[in-house]
């Protein structure tokens, strides 16, 4: 059975979480965070994605983004591809895909910003 598919609109707000494959950690050290926030700040001016929050956790992360363009997809496969390559590197022993759940829920009443 394939996922639904992602409601995806010019101006819509995410918020997105992404959890360590088997839950380990994606960032163990200061070192990988800075790698992981250039990587959001890469796709952020590549695709125009506007970074309103973020959290990161040792073995997941969240954000709170929006899509002037409607294209959180394209966004979202670069940062886990790219910064999965850069931890990759930093880290010998990881020859797999880091990342692998993607939760987006659709930020559709106002009252959820706090801003």
């Amino acid at each position: 059975m394939s996922r639904p598919e992602r409601i995806e609109y010019p101006g819509a707000y995410y918020h997105v979480m992404n959890l360590g494959r088997g839950r380990q950690k994606i960032y163990k050290n200061d070192l990988y965070c800075q790698e992981f926030l250039s990587v959001l700040s890469e796709a952020s001016s590549r695709f125009n994605l506007q970074v309103h929050a973020y959290c990161l956790m040792s073995n997941h992360y969240h954000l709170l983004v929006s899509t002037p363009e409607g294209n959180l997809q394209k966004a979202m496969r670069h940062i886990g591809g790219v910064y999965t390559q850069k931890h990759n590197r930093l880290d010998q022993n990881t020859p797999y895909s880091l990342i692998t759940l993607i939760n987006v829920y659709f930020v559709l009443y106002s009252n959820f910003l706090l801003f």
